[in-house]
């Protein structure tokens, strides 16, 4: 193989493997940040006065949360599409 080509191949290697690295670092960054604001959420109710209300408002969330997986769920059957998959890891 010649020189020239070899080099090409090197670059192109290079960039994706430069492409890989930072999917890898915004992936973590979008994950330290949602840690960060769970983190703050749990901060303000564990020092502040919501401490008392904390289970309530997990109870209500929770029941919240089950209405919009059951709707979805019932959007997902009736349109016959797929949810998308998550990233692999």
């Amino acid at each position: 193989m010649p020189p020239r080509e070899r080099r090409r191949l090197r670059r192109r290697r290079q960039c994706a493997i430069n492409k890989a690295a930072q999917e890898r670092e915004a992936f973590m960054l979008r994950w330290t940040l949602i840690f960060l604001v769970v983190a703050l959420i749990a901060a303000l109710l564990g020092f502040g006065k919501l401490a008392g209300d904390a289970p309530e408002i997990a109870r209500i969330l929770f029941f919240i949360f089950i209405v919009l997986t059951l709707v979805g769920l019932l959007f997902s059957l009736l349109i016959g599409r797929k949810p998308p998959l998550p990233p692999a890891l």
